[in-house]
């Protein structure tokens, strides 16, 4: 192991190296931790979700899609009150599903 740490198996992009520090300095100190614990940083759709605090998106998957880990969460169907996406024209909007409070919900179950 080259003692990379990460933040999740499937984000790979380095916080540091517990060769070079410790697991608990990494976690607190490095850049990318306080950025991903700061849902002020979350772009997109993600960042004007009232839920933000609560679920954060995939953080994966957004690096995934984007090559940055504070873009929007492209595979979430929810969509934030007010918020409207660029549609593929990009002088429309287009008006995606948003699933009702008890949807939400019972998703979480």
């Amino acid at each position: 192991h080259t003692g990379e740490v990460y933040p999740s198996g499937f984000l790979p992009v380095s916080a540091g190296s517990v060769r070079k520090e410790s697991l608990a300095a990494i976690y607190r100190e490095s850049e990318l931790f306080k950025k991903l614990r700061n849902p002020d940083l979350l772009e997109g759709k993600c960042g004007a979700c009232p839920y933000k605090t609560i679920c954060g998106g995939s953080r994966a998957r957004a690096y995934a899609f984007s090559g940055n880990p504070l873009a929007e969460e492209p595979c979430c169907a929810y969509q934030p009150p007010g918020y409207e996406s660029r549609s593929t024209s990009g002088d429309r909007a287009e008006k995606a599903y948003e699933p009702s409070h008890n949807e939400m919900v019972a998703g979480l179950k």
